[in-house]
């Protein structure tokens, strides 16, 4: 389940920043049947919701380890 959320959440990445389809249609075509699990799931991952990581252009702060450490994403 981890891997495939990783390739998810890594796919909506690129789709968020490249593509002008809402994040509800991001959401459904990675995979995610429930727009509200994608973006607590995003949000604990990349720190931001998934139309905050769009508005700042793909700038993410923090994201947790599997252990959910907080570090520092160097891109």
């Amino acid at each position: 389940v981890g891997y495939l959320n990783n390739f998810r959440l890594n796919r909506a990445k690129e789709l968020l920043l490249t593509s002008h389809s809402t994040v509800s249609e991001i959401a459904v075509s990675v995979g995610f049947d429930n727009v509200g699990c994608f973006d607590r799931v995003f949000r604990r991952t990349f720190g931001l919701t998934p139309k905050q990581f769009a508005k700042q252009g793909g700038e993410c702060v923090w994201k947790y380890t599997p252990r959910f450490k907080k570090v520092v994403d160097k891109g």
